[in-house]
This record gives C-alpha cells, sequence and structure tokens, in this order.
C-alpha cells in the first residue's frame, strides 16, 4: 500500500531518512565510505599493547565518527542534487516573477506617457495649434525623437 502512494520514490520518515529511489546508491556510497574509513583507521595503528579487546575497542571508538560523517556525506551525496535542482527552480520561479512586474511596470508606464501625449495632442487640436511632438512608441529609450 504504501508503494502506491510514493510512485516517484521520495517518501521519507525524517531529516536523516533517504528517499526510496536512492537507498540503494546511498547504502552503497555508506558502506564504501565505512571501509574506506576504517581500512586508513587501522593503517593509522592501533593500540600499543596490540591484544584482541584492545584492538575491537580502538576500532569500535573509531568507527563512531566515521560512520556518523559516512551518513552525512552519503545524504549529501544522494540527495544534495535534489536539494539544488528544488533550490533552482524556486529561484528560477522568484526571478520569473520579478521579470514579470519589471514588464508590467514598464508596459505601465509606457501606456501613461502614450496617454499624456494623446491628451496633449488632444488639447492642441482643440486650441487649433500644431502639435509636432513624436509619439512616445516612436522615440528611444532616452525620450529622443529617433534619427532619419
Amino acid at each position: 500500500m504504501a508503494d502506491d502512494q510514493d510512485k516517484n520514490g521520495d517518501d521519507r520518515e525524517s531529516i536523516w531518512s533517504v528517499s526510496r529511489g536512492a537507498l540503494r546508491l546511498y547504502f552503497a556510497l555508506f558502506a564504501a565510505q565505512i571501509v574506506v574509513g576504517l581500512v586508513l583507521l587501522i593503517r593509522k595503528g592501533g593500540p600499543s599493547d596490540g591484544d584482541l579487546g584492545s584492538w575491537w575497542l580502538y576500532i569500535w571508538q573509531g568507527s563512531a565518527p566515521i560512520a556518523i560523517t559516512s551518513a552525512a556525506f552519503s545524504i549529501l551525496i544522494t540527495d544534495g542534487g535534489r536539494a539544488l535542482m528544488v533550490l533552482a527552480g524556486w529561484l528560477e520561479e522568484k526571478l520569473k516573477r520579478r521579470r514579470e512586474r519589471e514588464l508590467a511596470t514598464a508596459r505601465e508606464e509606457e501606456r501613461a506617457k502614450s496617454r499624456a501625449w494623446y491628451a496633449r495632442m488632444r488639447e492642441s487640436e482643440a486650441r487649433g495649434e500644431p502639435f509636432d511632438e513624436p509619439p512616445p512608441f516612436e522615440s528611444d529609450t532616452n525620450g529622443n525623437a529617433p534619427r532619419s
């Protein structure tokens, strides 16, 4: 039944859990890091007395930080890409909304310029005066009339 609810393999229990779709990759990375970490720990040197109990305690104490960092790095590697994609999507949407607001503002400013120009033109015509001001949509971005 749980598989029916989780079609994308993203169902999670906690922040330390891994999505079902990434479990194999996570455990492969985790196991590889543990093995490498333990090999390096043993190569570093062991207890001075060298009996089996001392070695067991030495490996036991050294494996805890190796396991925690391996778990953290494995989660970062398997789900870090997904987190970056979510962040990139959020940022893209935010920038898209900003561009749309800026475009709407620019359009409204251009409409206001056109309405003001049209009002000046109508007033000039009503007074019977010539009106030779070019329309705002024919001027460049600095408000200058275009060159002929």
